[in-house]
């Protein structure tokens, strides 16, 4: 016998309404159901948004092995082998470990390499050149931390270093703290090795402090520390040296190595021609970075990351370019500042129509020539995104907002804009102009009170010209002596 439901007209009706009622509410569960996965999803996904961002700019490097002769002692006994290498990530402390003996073989003796690893010796923060600093970021009280006043800036070229010159020209100047500027001009007599003799009141007799060192020259370690006192803070920035290199091209194009070079695409596709050793400005026409940093061009891989180690032990912080504002935060924190210590506007940029697009070929040659300059690029590019995970990627995108917010409020109060050369209102704020690229200027508002108007000029004051307001007024005042050193 068929069951009632099958046979009766309104058992039959009355399923079907049930049946249908039943495929609704499933519909309806599975509805939202659906939903509550996708906000579950985006919520994560909004959380770690930020997390995944800052995880996004590390640069693939060469592998990391390295040949050295059995001679140099510096063989792990576990990478000892047929193959005769040893990890990059080994050198350091290895390196360490064989300084402490006091003895430099011949494959790392030289004008230079002395110096490096002596440094590494004579300063190491840790057992290890490589920067281990977790425990210290992590349990760093930031209210007891005391703002730095003895600061050593590497200014190097075509990497927005003259926008920090600034932020440490207003910090000098409204904190009352000493430059040791230039005895002529405004660079330590680039492109020569730094020497005491280049710094306007120093002798070894006069034990006169400065606070601040931040003009170009070509970094000589030894000699910048007898000028400094010992709890300096030293940094640096680097810039991706694709970018650097169009830029120094159209800044920089009056210049010998460059002067008959139709662009720079005919630069690289003919640089055997225009390209000298002898020409004054060669720093400028190959890798530029490590020229500033006083590494020598002509190094082998061994020495160039013997050389990076040495610069990871010396410079407390290396700044990365493209990432300027999270480059603020993080040195804002190392040296105890405020947010507004460390506003700036952008400072000797160029024009749009100044700048070029390169293709990916005239990229990959760029590297190619700028090799020294690449390998330490992507070296120092991948030891920031480590530090800014240290910092703490929430804590990063919150601060990076909230000084991007002040800029604005800021750039809102200040300043009408950012303009032409030809546009500017007050010839005291002409960037000066070089090569073939326009730099801008920006065009004060009216109506400001004195303070905020001596605020939002000094914002903008190119180099040059804070350079000459700075070196008078300290003219007429006495830089102090030393009290026990």
């Amino acid at each position: 016998m068929e069951p009632r439901w099958k046979t009766s007209p309104r058992c039959w009706k009355t399923r079907s309404r049930c049946v249908r009622s039943s495929i609704k509410s499933l519909k309806i569960s599975a509805y939202f159901a659906l939903i509550t996965i996708v906000l579950v999803w985006a919520l994560k996904v909004m959380k770690t948004y930020e997390t995944e961002r800052y995880n996004t700019h590390e640069i693939a490097s060469t592998p990391n092995t390295l040949h050295f002769d059995n001679k140099d002692g510096l063989m792990l006994p576990a990478e000892r082998g047929d193959n005769n290498f040893v990890r990059e990530q080994d050198i350091a402390s290895e390196l360490l470990l064989y300084l402490q003996k006091g003895q430099l073989s011949d494959t790392l003796k030289g004008p230079m390499w002395k110096e490096l690893l002596m440094t590494l010796k004579l300063n190491r923060r840790s057992q290890t050149v490589l920067i281990q600093e977790s425990d210290f970021w992590n349990k760093r009280d930031t209210k007891s931390c005391q703002p730095k006043d003895n600061i050593f800036f590497l200014k190097t070229h075509k990497t927005a270093s003259s926008s920090i010159m600034n932020i440490l020209f207003r910090y000098g100047e409204f904190c009352n703290l000493t430059f040791a500027f230039p005895i002529e001009g405004a660079s330590y007599a680039y492109a020569n090795f730094f020497k005491t003799s280049f710094v306007n009141g120093f002798s070894d007799q006069s034990k006169k402090i400065f606070n601040i060192m931040c003009h170009h020259m070509r970094f000589n370690y030894t000699e910048v520390e007898k000028v400094m006192p010992k709890d300096t803070f030293y940094f640096t920035i680097l810039r991706n040296p694709i970018s650097q290199m169009e830029s120094s091209f159209s800044y920089n194009k009056d210049f010998e190595c460059f002067t008959k070079a139709k662009n720079l695409e005919d630069f690289l596709q003919n640089s055997k021609i225009f390209y000298k050793d002898s020409y004054g400005e060669v720093s400028f026409g190959k890798n530029l970075l490590s020229f500033d940093l006083g590494l020598d061009l002509n190094s082998s891989p061994e020495q160039s990351v013997l050389a990076w180690h040495a610069m990871d032990n010396i410079f407390d912080l290396v700044l990365i370019t493209e990432y300027y504002d999270e480059s603020l935060i993080l040195l804002k924190d190392a040296l105890c500042w405020s947010f507004y210590d460390v506003l700036s506007f952008p400072l000797n940029s160029r024009s749009n129509s100044s700048k070029k697009t390169l293709t990916p070929e005239t990229q990959e040659k760029v590297k190619s020539w700028n090799s020294l300059d690449w390998e330490m690029y992507t070296y120092f590019n991948n030891s920031f995104w480590k530090r800014v995970q240290t910092f703490g990627v929430e804590r990063m995108e919150r601060e990076v907002k909230e000084l991007k917010r002040m800029r604005t409020v800021m750039f809102d109060k200040c300043l009408e804009g950012e303009v032409d050369p030809m546009k500017l209102k007050d010839n005291s704020l002409m960037p000066i102009q070089a090569g073939f690229a326009t730099i801008l200027g920006y065009n004060l508002k009216t109506g400001l009170s004195k303070d905020d108007a001596l605020l939002c000029q000094r914002l903008v004051t190119p180099e040059l010209q804070y350079h000459e307001i700075l070196k008078k007024k300290q003219t007429y005042k006495p830089i102090p002596g030393t009290t026990g050193l």
